[in-house]
């Protein structure tokens, strides 16, 4: 059985066992107050009436009494002792029908059910009983027409509740079936738009949990799928990488085999192989940096350490290749004591200075320190080629390369800035980057300051 019929047929039965409760309580009290108020009245009559015919003779009055039951609603009787001797007893065989009611003539009030009359006793002489009867038809008389008010309102009721009740649980639970779909809906992963309830009930607060809820799966669905493309370019990449320095450790290590080889020759091709085993092994090195620091397994070891001393060494490593490419690098005099780890601090700008070197085409590499409150400022930029301002947005993405001929030439990855990323970002350093095509590029970063000397200024 369905909610909305359960909710009808609740409604119906419990408004009309209501409705005929009250009803039924209305038409008894009703009878109850006539009742009450009919004998309180024909006691007042029976005293007026017993005034009116007091020490009168009972032949004489025969005729004026036929004449006045004639045009009265009561019934009036005159009798004597053993008249009313005789029905004093046989109303007394049921006592709780008997109500006495003292006055000056001692008017007895009594219910008769069985003869279904009311009636009041009161002696006029020592021989002389006046009797005043007043049947249960007339004094319960506007009881029927009470009861078919009653009974007419509450068949109008019963209706107004039926259409009321169909109506209320239909606007109850249709809004109930539509998140039932909705939902129903979203569990089969099909795209659905936001239901909107106007509703401030639990119905209402029901429908916005849902619309969070089916928000929430669909970013994490879109965000799934981006991670999928991801893992599926990754691997292709990976594999694309691989092959070709594979390829030119094959080719080489053929060309070993000839025996009439020259040992030039030779030498050039054992370098070759040496150096894409070389690039295999980086490339293999940063995508363990990368999946470390992903899955958050990779835990940073800072140490208090001199920024100034590992940027000469960083240089000093790079000289000889940088006047190979025509380029100076600059770095700064003043020494920093920074907090962070030193190892990986020393990896980003070996990636930064070597992608200098290799892929901007520059002639000036500069690396800026600055202090200021308790942060470094640090800036490393080259007046090279630049890069494309659409190619910004790809900049760290892993294997993305701004010119794919010239980094595979140069033996590069596509790896090396995703680390630099990484890394700066597991030290919350904020690394950013600035290029115009033609001016050059400058990435800038933070790293925490311990304190600084004023021995030399920075530059």
């Amino acid at each position: 059985m369905s909610i909305q019929r359960r909710l009808s047929i609740i409604f119906i039965t419990l408004l009309v066992f209501g409705v005929t409760a009250v009803s039924s309580y209305s038409i008894v009290f009703i009878r109850d107050y006539l009742l009450k108020s009919g004998m309180e009245r024909l006691a007042r009559d029976t005293r007026s009436y017993a005034i009116a015919f007091q020490n009168v003779d009972l032949s004489d009055t025969k005729e004026e009494l036929e004449d006045f039951k004639a045009n009265s609603e009561y019934g009036l009787v005159l009798g004597d002792f053993q008249m009313i001797q005789e029905l004093l007893d046989r109303v007394k065989a049921k006592p709780e029908t008997r109500s006495i009611i003292n006055s000056k003539f001692k008017i007895q009030l009594y219910h008769d059910r069985q003869d279904e009359i009311i009636f009041a006793i009161t002696r006029l002489s020592e021989q002389e009983y006046l009797v005043v009867t007043q049947s249960e038809e007339k004094l319960f008389e506007p009881v029927k027409t009470i009861r078919w008010i009653i009974y007419t309102g509450m068949f109008i009721s019963i209706v107004l509740i039926l259409v009321v009740s169909t109506v209320t649980a239909r606007s109850l639970t249709k809004p109930i079936l539509d998140l039932t779909e909705y939902a129903q809906a979203i569990s089969e992963g099909k795209e659905v738009s936001s239901v909107v309830f106007s509703r401030n009930d639990e119905i209402g607060t029901l429908n916005q949990a849902l619309n969070r809820m089916a928000l929430t799966l669909k970013s994490d669905t879109e965000k799934l799928q981006e991670m999928y493309d991801r893992h599926r370019q990754f691997y292709a990449d990976i594999t694309h990488e691989v092959r070709n320095p594979l390829h030119t450790i094959g080719g080489s290590l053929e060309l070993l085999e000839l025996e009439q080889l020259p040992i030039e020759d030779r030498k050039k091709y054992i370098e070759n192989a040496q150096s894409q085993l070389q690039r295999i092994n980086r490339m293999f090195n940063d995508l363990l940096t990368l999946q470390k620091f992903d899955s958050n397994e990779y835990r940073l070891h800072k140490t208090e350490f001199d920024l100034t001393t590992l940027l000469k060494r960083v240089k000093q490593s790079f000289d000889l290749r940088a006047q190979k490419a025509g380029m100076e690098i600059l770095i700064p005099n003043k020494p920093y004591l920074v907090w962070a780890d030193k190892d990986k601090i020393e990896q980003v700008f070996d990636n930064l200075v070597s992608n200098a070197i290799f892929y901007s085409g520059g002639k000036l590499l500069k690396i800026s320190a600055k202090a200021i409150d308790n942060v470094v400022h640090i800036s490393v930029s080259d007046d090279g080629i630049g890069i494309k301002d659409e190619q910004l947005s790809h900049l760290f993405v892993r294997f993305y390369r701004a010119d794919t001929s010239r980094s595979r030439e140069k033996g590069g990855s596509g790896l090396g800035l995703a680390v630099v990323k990484s890394i700066t970002d597991a030290h919350k350093s904020g690394l950013e980057v600035q290029s115009k095509e033609g001016e050059g590029t400058v990435f800038r970063f933070e790293l925490t300051l311990v304190r600084e000397s004023n021995q030399e200024e920075e530059i």
